[in-house]
């Protein structure tokens, strides 16, 4: 356990001591935020002028204010979900052509594979390719957890109607943390996969297969005890950074501060992204 703590600390200190990657990083994940809410942002425009509730929202209150809005303007929902879609498919394209100069910044410092500065996007540029190959492959990873989630979400919805919810409710946290303990394991997985890649770049057609099959055989094998701990430490801070920055982003919303709220809560997603 130690030790998987003392990689994940290390890490942390070696993003903080990159604060160039970290801006980097920052800037693009508010870029593609801004650039996937835009459409919405039109959409909202139209269905809040004029209207008070438009001051609630501001002011953090979209919570219950959200069905209302999907309610009276039923092509809120036409256009969210196609933007969540595009949020989801930028943040993980960004991120995945980004991870091979990445994990190359964040070798110890000696490692003769280690890069700074612009070196970092050259490198990332450089390897996209497998990064690429190996994420889409690496789907095969998630693929059981996503059957699982079907299977409880199917169960619940079975389950739940006529069922007090102090019962129904438990059992379902219970099933949303095992599926988030899985992915985070999975996550795991994947990194070392990348890893494997980076350090032997065959150009073989099942390279990616093989630094994945490399990767999860570490940990469910010698590095088992680490992932599980890793997968465990990255749940229990993306739980506290949701709950915690959602409650900061609400507090600044009351006052008006946009501003600071947005940052509050790129911040925060940028943070999970890189846990999970």
């Amino acid at each position: 356990m130690r030790k998987a703590l003392d990689i994940l600390f290390t890490g942390v200190r070696r993003m903080l001591g990159r604060p160039g990657l970290v801006a980097l990083l920052f800037c693009g994940s508010l870029l593609i935020s801004l650039s996937a809410s835009v459409p919405l942002l039109f959409c909202l425009k139209g269905a809040l002028d004029e209207r008070p509730l438009g001051r609630a929202l501001a002011q953090g209150r979209a919570d219950v204010l959200f069905g209302e809005l999907s309610t009276d303007q039923p092509g809120l929902l036409r256009v969210l979900l196609p933007s969540l879609a595009m949020a989801v498919l930028l943040s993980w394209l960004f991120s995945t052509l980004l991870s091979g100069g990445l994990v190359q910044a964040l070798r110890r410092p000696g490692d003769p594979q280690r890069v700074l500065g612009p070196a970092v996007l050259a490198q990332a540029a450089r390897h996209a390719g497998r990064m690429l190959r190996l994420a889409l492959h690496g789907l095969l990873l998630r693929l059981p957890i996503l059957v699982l989630g079907a299977l409880f979400g199917a169960a619940f919805y079975k389950l739940a109607p006529g069922r007090p919810y102090a019962r129904v409710f438990p059992l379902a946290g219970a099933a949303l943390l095992l599926l988030g303990f899985l992915w985070s394991a999975a996550s795991v997985a994947q990194h070392y996969a990348q890893l494997y890649r980076l350090d032997r770049p065959a150009r073989t057609r099942w390279a990616s297969y093989h630094a994945l099959r490399c990767g999860l055989r570490h940990a469910i094998g010698a590095g088992l005890c680490s992932t599980l701990v890793l997968a465990a430490v990255s749940l229990v801070l993306v739980l506290t950074l949701l709950f915690s920055g959602r409650l900061v982003a609400h507090r600044l919303d009351l006052t008006l501060a946009v501003g600071p709220a947005v940052l509050v809560r790129q911040l925060c997603a940028l943070c999970r992204a890189a846990l999970s």
